[in-house]
């Protein structure tokens, strides 16, 4: 089952697996860059984008163990309406 947030037809689709969204959320030094990248696509890009995960992306974000993992959840719940 693919959850997603069609509002319009797709040019290109994106499928945010574990890491993207973990990214969105880090907070360790050593991963800053892909923090800041990851945000900076989110916020001017990924309405260009039909954005999609699956049920086992969203399952592995929830039997995960690190500081963020409840922003991570709501990301995606509120992403998907869910």
């Amino acid at each position: 089952m693919v959850l997603s947030n069609a509002k319009r037809p797709p040019l290109e689709m994106v499928y945010l697996d574990t890491n993207i969204v973990s990214f969105y959320f880090d907070q360790r030094p050593e991963f800053q860059l892909f923090r800041m990248i990851t945000n900076e696509w989110w916020a001017k890009r990924s309405s260009d984008f039909y954005i999609c995960t699956s049920v086992v992306s969203r399952n592995e974000l929830g039997r995960s163990e690190y500081p963020h993992k409840g922003e991570a959840l709501d990301f995606l719940s509120k992403i998907f309406g869910k």
